[in-house]
């Protein structure tokens, strides 16, 4: 899940620990570690480099992933505010 940086972790802390570390809670002021990235030898690309008829085919061989992806979404969004009311921390801050 893209954008929510070490979010997903955290979450995976506390079914471990049962506890989340300070730096969870937005309103601690302390930095969230950085995740690491890794491109695993895969060269800079870009959608543009495809072909409407190949991203018209990835769209159609995606279509069940699509739906998946939200089912998840909303089930990890789910999870997210249980912790956080749970423990009374805000683990998703605003931008």
């Amino acid at each position: 899940m893209r954008g929510l940086g070490p979010v997903p972790v955290m979450l995976r802390s506390v079914s471990y620990s049962r506890e989340l570390p300070a730096y969870c809670d937005c309103k601690s002021g302390l930095k969230r570690p950085a995740l690491e990235s890794h491109v695993h030898g895969v060269p800079k690309h870009s959608l543009s480099d495809l072909s409407a008829a190949q991203l018209a085919k990835i769209d159609r061989l995606t279509e069940g992933d699509k739906e998946l992806y939200a089912a998840t979404v909303d089930e990890f969004m789910l999870r997210l505010r249980e912790v956080e009311a749970k423990t009374g921390k805000q683990i998703l801050c605003p931008k």
